[in-house]
């Protein structure tokens, strides 16, 4: 089906971006190196926004892609040189947004022409409603910014905490429900809850994974379909996560297993 080609080309797409991402977050050598560094910085720059591109071609999960790559490598610049990280960050951010257009612009395009937005998304009127309606009919009847403020006018601010924070509290189980193996259907959060445990402990200790770019994915997809959930929920939302997340476990367990055997893990031959 549709869903099914779209899924899994935003998860190819979104693996690929996250891959060349984490490189270039990676990509700090020392000043004798720095035209090296420069022309990796600006090939995977140019790579990263490329594929994410092609995510949001796929789904408009891709957007919220984009701003988590842009704030993790615009902060992990800063980081790297306060006095110089600004600069090298926005000339990375630049060459990321200039390769995103270029890709995504048939989209960009027809989009600007025909609803008048560029990112225009038909489903952006279900962000300010409260249940399932049909988005076509939505569109027709009003713009989305008119449905925010009606929104914002009928509802008051505990009425839409209390909506984040309970659908914060079903994306946690959806999210920790799909790094365990499939077949167990609702039981596979007795799998998924350690695992993505492991993935947290990977992510605050390994400092060559990376772990910024996870985390900062995780909480814009987190928050922002848990804001989705009396709309739909599923684990396709959360779909770019899911490889991250598990080699993150991957890491983690290494990690947990040199602080459980310091000094290497005992020969299952010799015992030592």
């Amino acid at each position: 089906s549709t869903r099914v080609y779209a899924e899994s080309l935003l998860m190819l797409c979104s693996l690929g971006a996250w891959i060349s991402a984490g490189r270039l977050l990676d990509v700090e050598r020392p000043a004798s190196h720095a035209s090296e560094s420069h022309r990796s910085g600006v090939a995977l720059a140019s790579i990263t926004g490329g594929l994410l591109a092609l995510a949001w071609l796929a789904k408009g999960t891709g957007l919220l892609l984009l701003a988590g790559t842009l704030a993790a490598v615009l902060v992990a610049a800063v980081r790297s040189s306060p006095t110089a990280g600004w600069r090298r960050g926005l000339v990375r951010c630049v060459l990321i947004l200039t390769a995103f257009v270029a890709v995504g612009s048939p989209l960009l395009i027809r989009n600007l022409r025909r609803f008048g937005s560029p990112f225009y998304n038909v489903n952006s009127q279900l962000l300010f409603v409260d249940e399932y309606a049909d988005p076509a009919a939505l569109a027709a009847e009003q713009t989305t910014s008119e449905a925010a403020r009606g929104y914002w006018a009928t509802h008051t601010v505990g009425q839409m905490l209390w909506r984040e924070a309970h659908g914060c509290v079903w994306e946690t189980y959806i999210l920790l429900r799909s790094l365990g193996p499939a077949p167990l259907d609702d039981g596979r959060i007795l799998f998924g809850f350690p695992i993505g445990l492991l993935a947290l402990l990977g992510l605050l200790t390994s400092p060559r994974f990376p772990g910024k770019l996870t985390g900062v994915w995780t909480l814009l997809l987190w928050l922002m379909f848990a804001w989705y959930v009396p709309i739909a929920a599923g684990e396709r939302f959360l779909i770019p996560l899911l490889i991250p997340l598990l080699l993150a476990a991957a890491v983690g367990m290494a990690r947990l297993l040199m602080l459980v055997f310091p000094e290497g893990v005992p020969s299952p031959e010799t015992g030592d």
